[in-house]
């Protein structure tokens, strides 16, 4: 965890360490289990301090980052990822991030997008859609999901199915030869839509069915 010097907890040992150039304060948080141990960092610049810190442990490991929470002032965060990978596997959005979307480049794949009370549009659905880089996208949006918007230019069909939750869905077929469904899956936060795709076998191995 990483927070801002000001935040820092006085009543536990305080240790600073270095990564590079950058110092920063660390000290034991409290913890349920006498077997688990956990660690708040204290930073300065708490965005800062976590692309220090996970820079730091990805290269250590020699490893990519896989799951990235994205809030509107991540712009950092996203210029940090594509400078140093090309894909993540689990890619969350929370709030108004329409801009940063536009950030990744075309080559980077996001393997799964969940986007939680966003402001994106049917419109910036079909972007994502076209792009083809996603197995799975589940985004809340404001108003309602216009589907021929969102699958402009994909040749979807609409077909009605008895399967799990999905009565009626928009399918097409990627260029890699895989099954997608779309489908409206309730409501979210602040009676958001909820847009939903996923491309077959899903993650339990269900087959797509006509």
């Amino acid at each position: 965890m990483c927070d801002r010097l000001p935040k820092i907890d006085r009543t536990r040992p305080v240790n600073y360490w270095k990564i590079g150039d950058t110092t920063f304060a660390i000290s034991e948080a409290s913890s349920s289990s006498p077997t688990r141990f956990s660690y708040r960092t204290y930073w300065n610049d708490d965005t800062a301090g976590a692309i220090a810190f996970a820079s730091y442990l990805t290269d250590v490991f020699r490893i990519d980052v896989s799951e990235l929470r994205i809030l509107n002032d991540s712009k950092s965060i996203v210029d940090w990822v594509i400078s140093r990978q090309n894909s993540i596997e689990h890619l969350r959005y929370d709030g108004s991030v329409r801009e940063l979307e536009a950030m990744w480049p075309r080559e980077f794949r996001r393997r799964t997008i969940l986007g939680v009370n966003s402001d994106f549009t049917s419109k910036d659905v079909n972007i994502i859609l076209l792009r083809g880089d996603s197995k799975n996208v589940c985004l809340e949006i404001p108003g309602a999901i216009k589907f021929e918007t969102a699958t402009h230019g994909l040749n979807a069909t609409k077909r009605h199915k008895t399967m799990y939750t999905i009565f009626t869905s928009w399918d097409y077929r990627k260029d890699d030869g895989t099954m997608v469904s779309m489908f409206f899956n309730g409501l979210g936060v602040d009676w958001k839509s909820v847009f939903q795709m996923v491309t077959w076998p899903d993650y339990a191995g269900n087959t797509y069915e006509l």
